[in-house]
């Protein structure tokens, strides 16, 4: 593909594929204003690295009142199976935390008398030295030891520092009853979860989008650089959402007196085949959108909706009219590959 940068400061994409025999351009906005305006692409440039060639570009917001460039650079795509939900890059100018362990020579390990959640126990660390003054009030999740890694959609279990005993060890309150397989029993399979993220001061102001623990969050406005969480996470990334929407052609179909188009119909309903997909709208016009896919009552609460693949019905009340179009729609922090459409239609 090509990049473009228009005069204007919007950024085009050129899909070229000569076997397929597709060219067709695209329009990217970017997250944020620029006055009464979107934010402006000052320049872009393709640069190797990470195996890939990456796109940087210098963008001009309004943040705080004051006018700002920020070098940016465009992040992978959420392309393979391997990737995980909760490792999604959808927002623009984005600051993340990721609190997972990923060193197997730093343990942690709890002693106690008693295990109920409300009890009192030492945590242990080993390989590493993370207690410190600031460390009081923070929140853990340890997993059972045999796993692999820390998984987000697996059951965790909280303790929260409450003093300082040395650089290794703490005292820590159980905010779960802990069972048996972390009792006394050193673990690499924990993370640090937190409420509230700091380090967003260059969006002072501006409302972001936060995805936490592979689920959406509530938006909420910057303050003091700060972003208070809804729901405590492990893996949590904030930025500035864009709208995204695609409209292919309308739909046609062959009659015996010939095309559909010009004709009275109705879309009767429509599938949209996506490939690890979540959290777009569908409907015939940008107001009157409707999600197809929601929470089921099947999924535990605090786990996030799993990413979809297949084909979804969506709903498309269009009545009759010459226009039997379909809008597809987006503006969450989240991934959608849509790789076709099927309508069933009827005319007059």
């Amino acid at each position: 593909g090509l990049w473009c940068l228009r005069e204007d400061g919007q950024a085009l994409f050129m899909t070229y594929d000569p076997v397929q025999k597709v060219v067709g351009l695209t329009n990217h906005k970017i997250g944020g204003a620029f006055g009464d305006g979107d934010a402006v692409i000052e320049s872009i440039t393709a640069i190797p690295g990470g195996g890939r060639d990456e796109l940087w570009m210098i963008v001009k917001r309004t943040i705080d009142g004051a006018t700002v460039r920020y070098v940016e650079r465009m992040s992978e795509y959420l392309i393979t199976e391997s990737k995980k939900q909760e490792d999604c890059i959808y927002t623009d100018s984005e600051i993340e935390f990721d609190g997972r362990n990923t060193d197997t020579g730093k343990t942690f390990s709890l002693t106690g008398s008693t295990w109920a959640a409300g009890s009192n126990a030492t945590m242990t660390a080993v390989g590493h030295a993370p207690f410190s003054s600031n460390a009081v009030g923070y929140v853990y999740g340890l997993q059972d030891p045999g796993e692999e890694s820390y998984s987000v959609t697996d059951r965790n279990y909280k303790v929260t520092v409450t003093s300082i005993l040395s650089s290794n060890a703490a005292t820590v309150s159980l905010v779960d009853d802990i069972p048996e397989v972390l009792q006394s029993n050193a673990t690499p399979v924990w993370s640090r979860i937190v409420s509230t993220l700091s380090g967003a001061d260059h969006l002072e102001g501006e409302t972001v989008c936060i995805l936490a623990d592979g689920a959406v969050q509530p938006d909420v406005i910057v303050s003091s650089g700060s972003v208070a969480l809804k729901y405590p996470a492990a893996v949590v990334r904030i930025g500035l959402c864009y709208p995204t929407y695609m409209a292919p052609c309308r739909p046609d179909a062959s009659y015996q007196f010939g095309t559909s188009q010009g004709r009275y119909g109705k879309i009767i309903e429509a599938y949209i085949r996506v490939w690890r997909s979540l959290g777009f709208t569908v409907g015939k016009d940008l107001d009157s959108l409707r999600q197809p896919l929601g929470r089921k009552a099947s999924t535990p609460s605090g786990v996030p909706v799993t990413l979809v693949s297949g084909d979804v019905r969506a709903d498309i009340d269009n009545g009759w009219s010459l226009n039997s179009d379909i809008f597809i729609y987006t503006d969450r922090p989240l991934p959608l590959q849509v790789l076709a459409i099927y309508a069933e239609l009827a005319s007059t």
